[in-house]
């Protein structure tokens, strides 16, 4: 009679350390992200300084890097499909997984842009340099907003309500910043390099509030 009242609880608490051990993988995953993003951001400032071979010395890390979080993303999404099943609501890891597959390829895209922004070393106005650099810092801080939206699913979901309330802000920030970068753009630049280094930033904000809005399901399928 005792085994089967023991036996379910340790089931119970296995499938919940399995859910928890994903979560935690997820977030070493966005923090090995945000990371390499502080270096583009710096490759970034290099290439608007017109420090055009640091910059490319810089994205040449950047691409070492970029390797790392490949395989750590195929690492975090075997084992995402390899729990999922014995977790509830597991489809919604696996389609969190997935948007961070897509966050790494844009990733990549970026990098790529980046080097072509390097050879092409373009001379931009000190106005929509700033704004470039602003739309960037606001970025970072969405990523670190995910970062700890991970961390508060583990050890402090009463936090995410909050948490999800800067989020929204933060988003809507960058969206207008968005709007004012694209109206201040030299005629020139439209189209150019620097249209497809701001198209693929944008893109990769996108993913970032896709990662972000999925972590909450995860938040109101645990509190439900």
């Amino acid at each position: 009679m005792s085994s089967e009242i023991v036996e379910p609880e340790i089931e119970r608490i296995k499938l919940s350390l399995a859910e928890e051990n994903l979560i935690e993988q997820i977030r070493n995953y966005i923090t090995k992200v945000e990371m390499l993003f502080q270096e583009i951001d710096v490759t970034i400032d290099d290439i608007f300084r017109h420090k055009f071979e640091s910059a490319k010395t810089r994205v040449i890390k950047v691409y070492e890097d970029l390797r790392s979080v490949y395989g750590f993303q195929s690492t975090v999404a075997r084992y995402a499909a390899k729990v999922s099943v014995t977790i509830t609501n597991g489809y919604y890891y696996l389609s969190l997984v997935d948007s961070l597959m897509s966050l790494t390829d844009s990733l990549h895209k970026l990098v790529l842009d980046l080097e072509l922004t390097c050879s092409a070393q373009p001379r931009l106005s000190e106005t929509l340099i700033l704004y470039i650099q602003n739309f960037v810092k606001q970025l970072r801080e969405y990523i670190s907003y995910i970062r700890s939206l991970l961390l508060y699913l583990i050890e402090n979901p009463t936090k995410v309500p909050g948490l999800a309330t800067l989020m929204e802000k933060n988003f809507n920030e960058i969206l207008y910043m968005i709007r004012t970068i694209y109206v201040n753009q030299e005629g020139e630049s439209k189209g150019s390099i620097l249209g497809e280094l701001l198209t693929t930033l944008i893109d990769l904000l996108h993913n970032f509030h896709i990662i972000g809005e999925k972590a909450l399901w995860l938040y109101t399928t645990r509190a439900s």
